[in-house]
């Protein structure tokens, strides 16, 4: 019998429960699965995470529901150090996946560094890791690009692969604790735009069609970004 599919109003097709985002990309944890930063499986040449969500096993019981064990995964790229996004690092290191994450960040994950990491904030107890693969500019994983788009945190990543991005939290907000830069985040931000997605998830959103990500993009230059602190 054909698998029906259908889209759940968020514009991820949704087939037995599993939210595909698009064609290879699959949301394994955030909105609209739970209240978790999302986390995303990429089977591109060979598959590979972004983001592991707040706790890790949300991220992890659906990684396996896409029949792909952690030790045939190829990294786990972090956005960025806050614990709602990385904070289940510790749980696939602990499983022999390389946690990778852009150089002052990677320093965060590896201290736990309860401030950098918002996990007072957030109210996220954010377990110390082990980064392997620090990263100090643009990457490849499994042939996608890794990108450097800092501003959001100095050491903030995004992942392009076949028109999608995902972007962690590159609208915002800022914090000096974060060494968050206004003009790294508006450079970044003129990146994104650059690239002409078709999706792109941020935010905990995905925004679907090249014209609506480009609105969102460029409404977010005009306001300005939002400062915690």
């Amino acid at each position: 019998m054909r698998r029906t599919q259908r889209y759940n109003g968020s514009g991820f097709a949704e087939s037995c429960g599993r939210l595909r985002v698009a064609e290879g990309v699959f949301l394994l944890a955030g909105p609209p699965i739970n209240d978790e930063g999302q986390a995303f499986l990429v089977k591109a040449e060979c598959p590979f995470l972004v983001d592991s969500g707040a706790f890790g096993e949300m991220a992890l019981q659906n990684l396996l529901m896409y029949e792909v064990r952690p030790e045939e995964l190829e990294a786990l790229i972090n956005t960025h150090a806050h614990a709602d996004r990385a904070g289940g690092d510790w749980l696939f290191h602990s499983l022999g996946v390389t946690v990778a994450a852009g150089e002052r960040d990677a320093y965060a994950i590896q201290k736990g560094d309860p401030i950098y990491t918002a996990s007072k904030v957030i109210g996220v107890e954010f377990k110390p890791c082990p980064v392997g693969w620090v990263l100090r500019g643009d990457a490849e994983v499994c042939g996608a690009e890794v990108l450097w788009l800092p501003g959001h945190t100095a050491g903030s990543l995004g992942v392009y692969y076949e028109g999608v991005l995902l972007a962690g939290d590159l609208l915002g907000p800022l914090s000096k604790d974060w060494g968050s830069d206004e003009g790294a985040w508006r450079r970044s931000l003129e990146r994104a735009l650059s690239l002409e997605p078709e999706v792109m998830c941020a935010n905990n959103v995905c925004f679907y069609g090249r014209e609506k990500v480009k609105a969102v993009l460029e409404k977010s230059l005009e306001l300005g970004p939002p400062w915690l602190s």
